[in-house]
């Protein structure tokens, strides 16, 4: 058989099983990830690009390090529900960045952001000044959440004292 078609069935074999894997390990794999799932992401990919291209027989080896890899996936996963502390080592707590309005410069050393990776953030969030900030996290995944101050956060029907109307479930 011609190696250009053995590639070619290789990869539809390592997309079938990456698509399987995928499935099996649920989606916070394919959510806002933490740097675990980044990092396992690319291991599972880089098993099956390996399984996809590499002539000599290993189809079999490859395919067994893709399944203990999502396998361990789901089992960390499942510890990390089960157990806090195992859940904060493997992806780490969120950093206050921000608290009572104050730039905690120590807690942005420790993360390695500057004070315009921090306006970045805020804009992408639509706060362009910090005054506006009562609290910011700089959360395990990357992201950044910000509570803004009283008189600055968007108003509410609860919050004018209008009574707003319950909304149902849109059915299709």
């Amino acid at each position: 058989m011609p190696q250009v078609v053995i590639v070619i069935l290789r990869s539809i074999l390592a997309f079938l099983v990456l698509f399987l894997m995928t499935r099996f390990m649920g989606k916070k794999q394919m959510s806002q990830m933490t740097f675990f799932d980044y990092t396992v992401g690319i291991t599972i990919g880089s098993i099956a690009a390996t399984m996809s291209v590499e002539l000599e027989n290993r189809t079999l080896p490859v395919m067994t390090g893709v399944i203990t890899w999502a396998t361990l996936t789901v089992l960390i996963g499942w510890l990390c529900v089960k157990f806090l502390p195992f859940e904060k080592l493997i992806n780490g707590e969120p950093a206050v960045l921000i608290k009572d309005g104050k730039i905690l410069e120590q807690n942005m050393a420790k993360e390695q952001l500057t004070f315009e990776d921090l306006m970045m953030l805020l804009r992408q969030k639509n706060v362009f000044n910090v005054d506006d900030v009562e609290a910011a996290f700089f959360e395990a995944n990357g992201q950044l959440s910000v509570l803004l101050k009283g008189a600055r956060q968007p108003l509410t029907g609860k919050s004018a004292g209008v009574p707003v109307p319950r909304k149902e479930m849109p059915a299709v």
